[in-house]
C-alpha cells in the first residue's frame, strides 16, 4: 500500500476508499470533522493502527492524541506498539489524553492496565 504524507505526518495508507480525506481531517478545527475522521480510521482497522499510534505518540495537539487513544480499541488487530504507546500516554501532560489512554488500555489489555495501576 502506498502512504501519503499528511500535515500530521501520519503514515496511513491512502489507497483505502475511506482514507482519502481522513489524514487532513484529523487536525480540523471542527470537532465533528475530527470525530468523523477518527471513526473512519477505526472502521478501516489494522491498516490505520500505525497512524493512530504515531498520532498518540507524536502529535502536538492534545485533541488528536486523545482521539487516537480513544479509537485504538476499536481496531481488531492491534500492532505490538499499541499497548506501550498507551502506557506512555498515561504520563501525557494533558488530562484528557491520560484518561483516554487509560480507558483504551483497559479495553485492549486489562492485565497491562492493572499492572501499571489503571483502575
Amino acid at each position: 500500500m502506498k502512504t501519503g504524507a499528511a500535515p500530521l505526518e501520519l503514515a496511513i495508507p491512502t489507497d483505502h476508499p475511506r482514507v482519502w480525506w481522513t489524514p487532513h481531517s484529523l487536525g480540523d478545527e471542527d470537532a465533528r470533522v475530527r470525530a468523523a475522521a477518527f471513526s473512519a480510521l477505526g472502521r478501516i482497522g489494522p491498516d490505520a493502527a500505525a497512524g493512530l499510534v504515531e498520532a498518540l505518540q507524536k502529535d502536538k495537539s492534545a485533541r488528536i492524541r486523545a482521539g487516537a487513544a480513544a479509537v485504538l480499541p476499536t481496531i481488531s488487530d492491534q500492532p505490538p506498539v499499541a499497548v506501550p504507546a498507551l502506557i506512555g500516554a498515561l504520563t501525557d501532560t494533558d488530562a484528557e489524553v491520560r484518561a483516554a489512554a487509560a480507558r483504551a488500555l483497559k479495553k485492549i489489555d486489562p492485565q497491562a492496565a492493572k499492572k501499571v495501576g489503571v483502575k
